[in-house]
């Protein structure tokens, strides 16, 4: 057989047996050297690594056949080159390769574009198809932490429920509350956390704040600890009406049908407070609006405690504080008789039973008690009632 080029029989069995896939460790090693030795030999390398790729047949199976492989190579062998001849034989074919690379690697582009184009297309209407609610409850009688997709932490009070959509953190936060949270949300301007309720949003670029907006309470109020909020109430002259809340601000939005006076939630709050003599109103509203009430220099522990061990009480009418006790206990309060009601408590509840704390109420007030199964009668204590109002006035 007439060789291609003038090279020793035993390099070409090496490169025979290199492209036949059947060298020895040490025989790779030997045609290595060889590659290395000067750049001609690279080169003629290259050129039967070409020819022989060149000359593959494939089986029905898609399997390379080496040995008509090379009986194409021997074929090509027989006519006889010159080494520029065959240099420029590798120089078109690598020219033929670097075309089809380009038109191979637009092709790619198109379709790596339409592709992504498809996905977003596609995602998106997967998104809107499948847009599916995230949803925390906690049950009466316990409270529980939340960590939120952007790392933002909720407490929730009992009788609590969060949910938020599976897009969260995508282009906007949005979580909604029934019941009682406290938020500290990560900071980030671009994406405004909201908190929606069933009758004002709370809007957080990022702090922290406690939101009380239980369903079957006619009140809801935020509390601010640290940074700003923005109260919105939608749906007043079709304009929402909006509030810049500030640190040791407590915001209280009167959604009953009854007008309270400042004046009457005056009584309910200590000498020490601040608060806003202005009432809040919109001129000829569509429909009737509540009051607004903003607390100035509150302590904020009164209405964030509930999350805590100390759990701080104070000047809570009883008939509010046994709604609070029916949560954080889950029983059931029957207030048998109304004239105490307006009985006020004060005070620090740590890890005390329900029995203790009703102990508790009853060396402070005329309370009367019977504890049952899941529930708990209040009645006044008429004897003792003459005591504490004689303390009284």
């Amino acid at each position: 057989m007439k060789k291609l080029f003038d090279i020793d029989d035993s390099v070409e069995n090496l490169i025979i047996g290199f492209l036949n896939g059947k060298l020895s460790a040490e025989e790779t090693d030997k045609l290595n050297n060889w590659i290395e030795e000067a750049p001609d030999n690279r080169d003629l390398f290259g050129i039967y690594q070409e020819v022989w790729l060149a000359s593959s047949t494939f089986s029905p199976n898609d399997q390379f056949n080496s040995s008509e492989a090379w009986k194409k190579i021997n074929h090509r062998m027989k006519k006889p080159l010159s080494y520029r001849q065959a240099y420029e034989v590798r120089l078109k074919s690598r020219r033929k390769f670097i075309r089809f690379a380009r038109i191979a690697a637009i092709f790619v582009a198109v379709i790596t574009i339409s592709a992504l184009a498809s996905f977003l297309i596609f995602s998106s209407k997967f998104d809107i198809y499948n847009d599916t609610l995230s949803e925390i409850s906690v049950p009466q009688g316990s409270r529980s932490k939340v960590l939120l997709p952007d790392n933002s932490t909720v407490w929730l009070n009992a009788g609590s429920k969060i949910s938020y959509h599976n897009n969260f953190n995508r282009k906007e936060r949005i979580v909604m509350l029934e019941g009682e949270g406290y938020f500290d949300v990560v900071s980030n301007p671009q994406k405004p956390f909201i908190v929606r309720t069933s009758h004002l949003n709370v809007r957080a670029p990022g702090t922290i704040f406690n939101v009380k907006a239980y369903p079957e309470e006619d009140a809801v109020s935020t509390t601010l600890i640290e940074g700003v909020v923005t109260i919105e109430i939608p749906g007043i002259n079709d304009k929402p009406l909006l509030y810049n809340l500030e640190p040791k601000q407590n915001i209280t939005y009167n959604i009953s049908d009854k007008s309270v006076s400042n004046e009457q939630i005056a009584e309910t709050i200590e000498d020490d407070y601040e608060y806003d003599e202005k009432i809040i109103t919109i001129e000829k509203p569509a429909k009737p609006i509540p009051n607004l009430l903003v607390r100035n220099n509150i302590r904020p522990e009164i209405y964030t405690s509930w999350k805590d061990e100390e759990w701080i009480i104070e000047g809570e009418t009883l008939s509010d504080f046994a709604i609070m006790l029916e949560r954080r206990f889950n029983t059931r309060i029957n207030i048998n008789t109304d004239e105490l009601k307006r009985y006020r408590f004060t005070g620090i509840i740590m890890n005390e039973t329900l029995e203790q704390v009703l102990d508790i109420l009853g060396l402070t007030t005329p309370l009367k008690f019977t504890v049952g199964k899941g529930v708990v009668d209040w009645e006044i204590d008429h004897e003792r009632k003459e005591e504490f109002d004689q303390l009284l006035y």
